[in-house]
């Protein structure tokens, strides 16, 4: 009995530690976080909720998904993604507009949804930190909300998946950890409560905008596609201005990411400007597919028209001198 309560005591141990590696390894797993400073808010106050990506060992290139909140209890102000891990962003986190549809509708109006998708080329497995072994997560982008009532709420992740940085686009095991939050009728101290936009004196990356087509999109027609990335600050808006003259004008549109071209033809020059939220900008340009006849300038004409005149007048006083 003695030697069986031995071996008893030696194998439980064992037993119990390969059990609780069996659990870790198996539940490891890449973790998408949304986090805050604070979870009790006071009614007005703005605080703001970061999307965290912990890559858990893993490398992660594609990521993907949709954060909802309440409309009754929150506001949202302001998405920055100025820090962001994603270096090319598919979809750029934005608030989803209002749908016509009337049940849909009737929730659009009860709660907000932010979508994203974007993409990481080289990889994304941690960002070393010199406080601790290991490596910490990276930020995706931040959410600066407003609350607006008194209550108990949840930011939640919905949809989201991540792929492996496998030359496959393998999904990943992915862990959510959403944002629990609770808001007071009285003001709460909220560390970095202002937000204050990042200092910022320099131009968004180089971008090179791209002109595509496809028929079951804009009735077949071009259209650009373009996306630029700023560390400091974060993108605010593009512009766009297309012309047939090689000098760039004074006129711009603003524009989305996805723009359908005025000149189906191709044969103007495309300028498109990025301008990130401290104002510094940066102009890439897209040079026609296809090059001006002379005859389809107007001046052109004009010249000829001006040309053929003068001559007739000058033949007509030569003719009138015999």
């Amino acid at each position: 009995m003695k030697i069986e309560n031995y071996k008893l005591k030696i194998i439980t141990p064992v037993l119990v530690s390969c059990l609780l590696w069996l659990v870790a390894f198996s539940s490891q797993a890449a973790q998408l976080h949304l986090t805050s400073q604070t979870r009790e808010i006071g009614v007005g106050q703005q605080f703001q909720v970061d999307l965290m990506l912990d890559a858990e060992g893993e490398s992660i290139n594609a990521i993907e998904g949709k954060i909802t909140f309440s409309k009754e209890l929150l506001e949202i102000k302001e998405i920055s993604d100025g820090d962001s891990i994603i270096n090319l962003w598919v979809e750029r986190p934005h608030q989803r507009q209002a749908t016509s549809d009337k049940r849909q509708a009737t929730s659009d109006k009860r709660q907000g949804e932010i979508i994203f998708s974007g993409i990481i080329p080289t990889g994304f497995a941690g960002v070393l930190s010199p406080y601790y072994e290991g490596e910490r997560p990276g930020k995706i982008f931040s959410l600066i909300f407003t609350s607006k009532s008194e209550g108990e709420g949840t930011v939640n992740l919905e949809n989201g998946k991540v792929l492996l940085h496998d030359g496959l686009g393998t999904p990943a095991k992915l862990g959510i950890l959403n944002f629990e939050f609770r808001i007071l009728k009285r003001e709460v101290r909220i560390p970095d409560s202002r937000f204050p936009i990042p200092e910022d004196k320099d131009s968004p990356e180089d971008f090179k905008p791209e002109i595509a087509s496809n028929q079951n999109v804009f009735e077949g027609k071009y259209f650009l596609v373009f996306a630029a990335q700023d560390k400091g600050s974060g993108i605010d808006h593009y512009e766009i201005q297309e012309t047939r003259n090689k000098r760039q004008g004074k006129k711009w549109i603003e524009a989305e990411s996805t723009y359908v071209l005025k000149d189906q033809k191709l044969k103007s020059y495309i300028y498109v400007k990025a301008v990130d939220k401290a104002g510094n900008e940066r102009i890439a340009v897209v040079e026609p597919r296809y090059l001006i006849r002379w005859y389809e300038f107007p001046l052109a004409w004009i010249i000829i028209v001006i040309a053929g005149i003068i001559a007739y007048l000058i033949w007509r006083k030569l003719k009138n001198k015999r």
